[in-house]
């Protein structure tokens, strides 16, 4: 095997952690996001800066229950 190989069979395998990204979070329109994370469950609330009345929208909530992403590098 070549030398690239080899450190691939000693290499062990690692379970990723959890990421937390609860907080408030803002794009460059400056809508924003307030997300809160229990267990697997995501809720929220959305504010969207721009609307068709020139000013902020209320306040929305947003929900995800069993939130699973999943990366794969090959």
């Amino acid at each position: 095997m070549k030398h690239a190989e080899l450190s691939l069979v000693r290499t062990n395998t690692v379970p990723p952690g959890q990421f937390d990204f609860s907080g408030h979070w803002v794009n460059e329109l400056k809508s924003y996001m307030d997300l809160t994370i229990t267990g697997a469950d995501v809720s929220g609330t959305y504010v969207s800066a721009v609307s068709e009345t020139g000013g902020p929208t209320p306040p929305f909530p947003c929900r995800a229950a069993s939130l699973e992403i999943s990366l794969a590098l090959r």
